[in-house]
């Protein structure tokens, strides 16, 4: 019976070879027919063969042709005989073992592959590895080829779809145009990242075309810093961070414009601990600005508000919220200016059963006029001012309002 390996890593292996099965002698032969060994060098194999021994015949796992079990074929010609069931028992155990080897190589080649930084352009190709030289089209196609803690960078001009974040990751394109568009209802970049991670989006223009829901949506947990970025037309949230554990978030030098719900939605339904910090953000004509809510949550939530423009939205500008068992919720609102909105440009609501303290605001230095009304409080929220804010020409201007103690408990004027 003569059985022929065929080599798959040519390259490599240094000799094909024929198995014989001798029937009198109850064992196989292996025969080198060509390499760089001496063409009559032969191995005696025992039936019971180990697999030691067969790879000293052939020196990598090779792909073996033979009949199926249930065929008795007669080589008279060499005068082999019948082949056995249990002869074909090895042959089917080594050739397994030479596809699961092959198997192995292909499926840990992709993850050594991650770049610590990948490359998208307008002109790219997701099936290329993301390099400067040979870049990805998508956010979404070069993800998978960056390593965690890495960094995604723009070539040039283009638009690179949506993306799902689930690792620490940098998204930078502040050098070029890099444009998101998502419609139907669909997300722009939604982070659901674990514990300790930190993702990083700068440069980025996010349009939901009149269609799309949130823009940059937090599901995950860590740090979520979005950087000179613009955010526009969407029908819920420019950006809805609902973390799902301790979290932060940093949004500056960006623009929310054209938002259904709000610009800002700062908000979680479980306990977690949450902090938020917004400089130089402007956010406009969306349905209200800011709304960082404790309802759901029961650890503290804070905001800090500097240096920003909240104007022209139908509802409110800022509204710090909670209810009773829920979170503590604080705001402080300084160097701002809140106008045009057609609620109230600050509002405290707390409900009346959540007690005192529930939700304050702390305002100071901020210009808040040409709202319906300047500040206000529901039920056990407050404003609290450092009395040096303007307040002026809304249909309410809503003062007075509550001192800010200063030093010793006396009020700051």
């Amino acid at each position: 019976m003569l059985l022929t390996i065929f080599p798959i890593f040519r390259n490599h292996l240094r000799s094909e070879c024929i198995f014989i099965y001798d029937d009198a002698s109850r064992r196989w032969k292996i025969k080198l027919e060509k390499g760089n060994l001496p063409p009559a060098w032969v191995f005696n194999v025992y039936r019971r063969l180990v697999f030691r021994r067969w790879s000293v015949s052939c020196t990598l796992p090779s792909f073996i042709y033979a009949p199926s079990i249930s065929t008795r074929v007669s080589m008279a010609d060499e005068g082999v005989g019948q082949i056995q069931e249990g002869q074909m028992k090895i042959v089917r155990f080594f050739l397994s073992l030479a596809v699961l080897l092959a198997a192995s190589i292909f499926l840990i080649a992709p993850a050594s592959a991650q770049a610590t930084r990948t490359w998208v352009s307008g002109v790219g190709n997701d099936a290329d590895p993301c390099s400067r030289t040979a870049p990805c089209k998508t956010f979404a196609g070069a993800i998978s080829k960056t390593a965690t803690a890495g960094e995604i960078n723009c070539l040039d001009p283009g638009g690179f779809g949506a993306v799902t974040i689930t690792k620490s990751l940098t998204i930078d394109c502040r050098n070029t145009e890099a444009g998101v568009l998502f419609t139907l209802g669909t997300n722009g970049i939604i982070v659901n990242a674990p514990a300790g991670s930190i993702v990083h989006l700068r440069g980025l223009d996010l349009d939901g075309v009149g269609t799309g829901a949130d823009a940059v949506r937090m599901l995950g947990q860590g740090q979520l810093h979005i950087e000179d970025c613009n955010i526009e037309r969407v029908t819920s949230n420019g950006v809805e961070f609902a973390a799902n554990a301790n979290s932060e978030l940093y949004i500056s030098n960006t623009r929310i414009a054209e938002a259904g719900a709000e610009g800002v939605l700062i908000k979680s339904s479980v306990a977690a601990g949450i902090n938020a910090i917004l400089s130089r953000v402007e956010i406009t004509n969306s349905g209200s600005g800011i709304l960082i809510d404790g309802t759901g949550n029961t650890v503290a939530m804070n905001l800090t508000l500097t240096n920003s423009l909240i104007s022209g939205n139908t509802g409110n500008g800022v509204v710090v919220k909670s209810v009773a068992a829920a979170s503590p919720v604080r705001a402080t609102i300084t160097g701002n200016t809140i106008s045009a909105n057609a609620g109230a440009g600050v509002n405290a609501n707390g409900a009346a059963a959540s007690g005192n303290g529930s939700a304050i605001a702390f305002l100071g230095g901020s210009t808040i006029f040409g709202n319906v009304t300047g500040v206000s409080n529901t039920g056990s929220g407050a404003v609290q001012s450092f009395k040096n804010n303007m307040i002026a020409g809304n249909v309410t201007d809503g003062t007075p309002l509550t001192a800010f103690p200063g030093p010793g408990g006396t009020p700051l004027q």
